[in-house]
């Protein structure tokens, strides 16, 4: 028996309930990898060589089942585990297969021999991603400078041997201090490792008003990512993120044309924080020997990822670009 969970799903008035429908658990050992496939996924991605074996869904390579049996599914083994709320999809597998080849045509140089693989673009799968949700309000002490821009004037000799006068910018500075309050709302972290934080970043941003109870479109989807970053890790990541948040209103209290914060003291108050699951889908393949992923905003359709390069195309470009030059300065020459 291959690792199955059991999807415990929280309604509004009523005790948790486990849903019957299983799923299979994997642990891919190529990209530490903990996640669920449906078992739609488990029968279509098996390898004909090694039927024991599946592809993982973000790494591409062979990954074995666990053989857990029955295990509960719980996102990140705190007392909240049944509590995570999440966006259900609204980008259809229909149209996230169009945002792909439209986002693949926009490249100029990717190789022509990969474009002509097109069976890898139907591994294309539905996945819930875990987040972390904080919010908090925040009261920040600082000290500074504060720059007020004006100007003076200033002759200089030119190259024809001339006195020429010109305004010039100078900035007088002074210090300052204060204190600001600031609210900072839906800061999302990324609860998992096995995709870049950075590119998940830049799938933003998400419309968090659409948020539900119901999981149970988490046994729909292909791929279920298990939290592997703890509420406390969360936390502290969260934190660097209102950073810019707080410098900014800093920078705002301080005025003047020019800022600098030599020190700020914050402290955070009435924290929020909400396990949460959003849609991605994600296209990950194997080329020439080297991993690449594709990401999509389940919700907008926004396309992040990387895909391989021809260097051909790119030195070919390289050498059009040098000639057209070269014929433009003889030209002008």
């Amino acid at each position: 028996m291959y690792g199955l969970w059991q999807m415990p799903m929280k309604h509004s008035g009523t005790d948790v309930a486990f849903c019957q429908q299983a799923r299979v658990v994997l642990n891919c050992q190529h990209c530490d990898a903990q996640v669920s496939v449906s078992q739609i996924y488990f029968e279509q991605n098996r390898f004909a060589q090694r039927r024991d074996a599946v592809r993982c869904p973000l790494c591409d390579l062979p990954c074995e089942p666990c053989h857990i049996p029955n295990r509960a599914y719980e996102t990140h083994g705190d007392k909240h585990s049944q509590l995570f709320r999440m966006l259900p999809f609204q980008v259809t597998r229909d149209a996230a297969f169009a945002h792909l080849q439209q986002w693949l045509r926009a490249r100029w140089f990717v190789p022509h021999g990969f474009l002509q693989q097109r069976t890898w673009l139907h591994r294309c799968q539905s996945m819930y991603m875990p987040y972390w949700l904080y919010g908090c309000d925040t009261k920040t002490r600082y000290s500074g400078e504060r720059g007020d821009d004006f100007y003076i004037d200033v002759t200089r000799t030119n190259s024809d041997g001339k006195s020429v006068t010109q305004p010039e910018r100078r900035t007088s500075w002074r210090s300052v201090s204060g204190f600001v309050p600031t609210r900072c709302q839906d800061v999302l972290v990324p609860a998992a490792h096995v995709i870049s934080t950075a590119r998940l970043h830049q799938l933003e941003p998400w419309d968090l008003r659409l948020q539900v109870d119901d999981q149970a479109d988490c046994l729909s989807v292909d791929v279920c990512v298990d939290f592997q970053v703890d509420m406390a890790a969360g936390y502290a990541r969260a934190k660097e993120r209102m950073q810019a948040e707080i410098e900014h209103a800093i920078r705002l209290d301080i005025g003047g044309d020019a800022q600098r914060i030599h020190h700020k003291e914050t402290q955070y108050l009435d924290v929020i924080e909400q396990p949460l699951q959003l849609p991605v889908w994600v296209l990950a393949y194997q080329y020439q020997g080297k991993l690449f992923q594709v990401l999509i905003n389940g919700q907008t359709g926004k396309v992040q990822g990387a895909h391989p390069y021809c260097w051909l195309k790119i030195a070919s470009c390289v050498v059009a670009s040098l000639a057209a030059l070269g014929v433009m300065l003889s030209w002008l020459g």
